[in-house]
């Protein structure tokens, strides 16, 4: 699990996950940045967008991604069931 921003692109290069889950709004890091890293970092593994904010703001971090090639599986909107992020996961196997 990664915490910040300045941590994300070394552990996605050095790891290598097949999925992130990212929340988009967190107090010290911003998600459009860490989809950005994403495809800076040719990242093609499942992402899982979630937030607690503006649907409108899910919709820019898709659209990021989306031009960055980036494979997104889900967006959750918060407050989700734990079930939801379950299903999601189930699917990818």
């Amino acid at each position: 699990m990664v915490h910040d921003t300045s941590t994300f692109e070394g552990t996605l290069k050095s790891w290598k996950p097949s999925i992130v889950i990212m929340d988009l709004v967190m107090p010290d890091s911003d998600g459009l940045e860490l989809i950005r890293i994403c495809g800076r970092c040719s990242y093609r593994g499942a992402l899982i967008l979630m937030s607690g904010g503006f649907e409108l703001y899910l919709k820019m971090a898709e659209e990021i991604a989306r031009t960055s090639n980036l494979n997104i599986v889900a967006k959750l909107p918060k407050p989700f069931r734990p079930n939801q992020l379950s299903y999601v996961l189930m699917s990818l196997m």
